[in-house]
């Protein structure tokens, strides 16, 4: 069963990766001194940890009520890996630096190092995989126990893993890579955000939560993360995971039973792709980066990523009405 506040805050991390890429690609020097621009800068740590919280959320969601069905082989434990792959196959592919005029053979390196840092979706594959594995030896009684211990052991266990990583090749370092590069999200610590969210949805699965329940226990975990970020001296997982925290208690609060926004939540992945090929562009047809290039003021991001936001809903649209009626067709033939 699908949670309404957790599509409603899908969307809007959505909403939020669209305008936070647009808004780094397409933006004039003078647009960045505007005061929504300085405004909006304030969110943009924000956006990767709600998507990671929600998907571990319901990752537990999707997961701990099939339980057995995805302790053996079968049809739910391939679609999956078929997800795992798909996400790691994508992370790959945006990140090939086609534009470039030496490509493939004469590339510099700086230019191959986006390829080479984990990315958003690299990251989730990975994650994905490990929170499945952890499926196969933990039992559910223990299992959000166990994904918390596994989330503090990546926040705690960042510095050092990435500095054992750090004399590795470049390519075998893969999701360990924490190079400065913007957009990357190495292993440790991005992967604690995913295992904070599936402890929560695995203890709200167990108690069969309510959505009033689950917002209580966001906004007092989320209060108790920003104080200790406090006491910490800030420290980034907590202040984020904490603000995360309270925006699902508000969402988890106040959204309605039903949203109609499964054609969207759903597929967070399309509007991924898709706003990065408007972006970026494909081999021989440049993006909007490209022909911008930082031309644009504030009013005219917001511009592009309402149109982006709007033609990717329309493809997810089509792609829900295409399914629909290829399942009556079988029904009927059936």
């Amino acid at each position: 069963m699908r949670l309404p506040f957790l599509d409603l805050a899908r969307c809007l991390a959505i909403v939020m990766m669209v305008l936070a890429h647009a808004r780094d690609s397409l933006i004039s020097p003078q647009g960045r001194l505007d005061g929504l621009a300085r405004l909006h800068e304030h969110t943009r740590g924000y956006t990767a940890p709600l998507f990671f919280i929600v998907a571990g959320w319901a990752f537990a969601q999707a997961t701990l009520p099939r339980w057995q069905a995805f302790r053996e082989w079968g049809r739910p434990l391939a679609a999956r890996l078929e997800r795992v792959v798909l996400l790691f196959v994508w992370g790959r592919l945006l990140t090939l630096p086609w534009w470039h005029e030496g490509f493939p053979l004469d590339v510099p390196r700086e230019v191959w190092l986006p390829f080479a840092t984990s990315g958003v979706l690299e990251c989730l594959a990975v994650t994905l995989l490990v929170t499945h594995g952890l499926l196969l030896v933990v039992p559910p009684r223990w299992l959000a126990a166990a994904l918390a211990a596994l989330a503090a052991s990546a926040v705690l266990g960042a510095p050092w893993l990435q500095g054992v990583a750090a004399g590795w090749p470049m390519l075998a370092r893969g999701v360990f890579n924490a190079e400065g590069v913007a957009g990357g999200f190495p292993l440790a610590p991005t992967a604690a955000f995913f295992w904070l969210g599936a402890a929560l949805g695995a203890v709200a699965v167990r108690r069969a939560w309510s959505a009033r329940t689950c917002a209580a226990a966001a906004g007092v975990l989320g209060a108790g993360f920003l104080a200790a970020s406090r006491v910490l001296s800030s420290s980034p997982f907590l202040d984020r995971s904490g603000w995360v925290l309270l925006i699902l208690a508000v969402l988890a609060a106040a959204a309605p039973r039903s949203l109609p926004l499964e054609p969207f939540a759903g597929r967070a992945l399309t509007f991924y792709v898709g706003h990065m090929l408007m972006l970026w562009g494909v081999p021989f047809v440049p993006g909007l980066v490209f022909r911008v290039q930082n031309g644009f003021g504030v009013l005219e991001v917001v511009l592009v990523t309402c149109l982006m936001l709007a033609a990717l809903a329309a493809v997810c649209l089509a792609s829900e009405w295409a399914r629909q009626r290829h399942q009556t067709r079988r029904a009927a033939e059936g």
